[in-house]
């Protein structure tokens, strides 16, 4: 293998390969580098804990095709330090060699094959980058980062409903929803379930695409987006039956607090301040206005008044302050409605300015 490159292209391809590459110790050798294959003048760079699988691509100037597999920690540190210009890239069974001005390298290879990666499925839609980012924004914070759990709840449920798909995540304390109406990925009746982590990962990658191309097989899912193919393993296991805690009637929370989204979220983090782990945060809510109350016995006590409209009984009810802010970011308007049926039962947060997103949050008993 050889060519020749601006470094900036080579650092931005092995960067975000490197994204997929095994973190663990006992991890097998293989999956501890990146996989980079020369095809006349398309560089291809692969990183795999064999969950997630990154391929990026780069343009360069190749002299002779090849494949090397090199540690991946190693090469991507080498890359970032080069100073700015073109960088040559040699490599044979036993060694790279990496120059660029009057920095020179050589690095060990891997002597061990590299597993073969997941074929793409022919068949792909193609969708706007931008409201996918959102719709996994809005849900991904609520899947559990628990893995000694249900492991399934690690990840997020994407279903064909209505026109549509629906993303849905939870930890059982929350439940986030997102409708993508008019996104039709799956087929009826059809369900998925992604890793949380390989859809933060796939969000790095949505934030300046314009369209997303989804390829879905039967034990994996594909994404390609502006020359960056993420593949990531479909988790096994039943996502929990969540639509018996959806509303069934506008009467069934009649306590509805209607309050200013930003307005709200600045007081929370204020509050929040004198809120440690495991700390409430109450919610005093009269008819124009709610009182938010953090209590810490070694810390000391915070509270603030914010003007809000309410319709029903007068109450008091306590939060996890993160979970709700969570709520409260991910909710798409400027103004949001906290609907209670009892202080003991699930909360639901929504948007003034659209249905398509609802997120679902039990109180802590006072």
């Amino acid at each position: 293998m050889k060519f020749r490159c601006e470094r900036d292209p080579l650092v931005e391809a092995i960067s975000v390969a490197s994204r997929g590459v095994t973190t663990r110790s006992s991890g097998r050798q293989a999956l501890m580098g990146l996989n980079l294959v020369l095809v006349g003048d398309q560089l291809q760079v692969t990183g795999s804990d064999l969950d997630l699988t990154i391929i990026a691509t780069a343009s360069v100037s190749g002299s002779r095709d090849g494949t090397v597999l090199v540690p991946s920690k190693l090469l991507t540190e080498i890359v970032r330090n080069l100073p700015e210009g073109a960088v040559t890239f040699e490599a044979d069974e036993n060694e790279v060699r990496i120059g660029s001005g009057r920095s020179q390298f050589a690095v060990k290879t891997i002597a061990v094959d590299y597993p073969p990666m997941p074929e793409a499925p022919e068949s792909a839609v193609t969708i706007d980058a931008a409201l996918l980012r959102d719709a996994i924004s809005q849900v991904v914070s609520a899947a559990s980062t628990d893995e000694s759990r249900k492991f399934e709840l690690t990840g997020v449920s994407i279903a064909a409903h209505g026109t549509g798909i629906r993303l849905v995540a939870t930890d059982t304390y929350r439940l986030a929803i997102r409708d993508l109406p008019g996104t039709s990925i799956l087929t009826e009746g059809q369900k998925v379930l992604v890793p949380s982590s390989a859809l933060k990962e796939l969000n790095r990658l949505l934030t300046t695409a314009e369209n997303v191309t989804i390829r879905l097989a039967e034990r994996h899912v594909s994404f390609e987006v502006d020359g960056v193919r993420l593949v990531s393993q479909l988790l096994d296991g039943s996502f929990p039956d969540y639509e018996n805690l959806l509303p069934k009637s506008t009467d069934s929370h009649p306590n509805r607090l209607t309050i200013e989204r930003e307005t709200f979220l600045e007081a929370l983090k204020r509050v929040g301040l004198l809120s440690k782990e495991n700390t409430k945060i109450r919610l005093d809510i009269k008819n124009d206005s709610v009182e938010l109350i953090a209590e810490s016995f070694d810390v000391g006590k915070a509270d603030e008044v914010i003007d809000a409209r309410h319709v029903g009984e007068e109450l008091e009810i306590s939060f996890n302050p993160e979970y709700l802010r969570a709520g409260i970011e991910a909710a798409p308007s400027d103004e949001i409605t906290i609907e209670i049926a009892r202080p003991t039962s699930p909360v639901l947060i929504r948007g003034n300015e659209t249905d398509d997103f609802l997120y679902l949050l039990m109180p802590i008993r006072n």
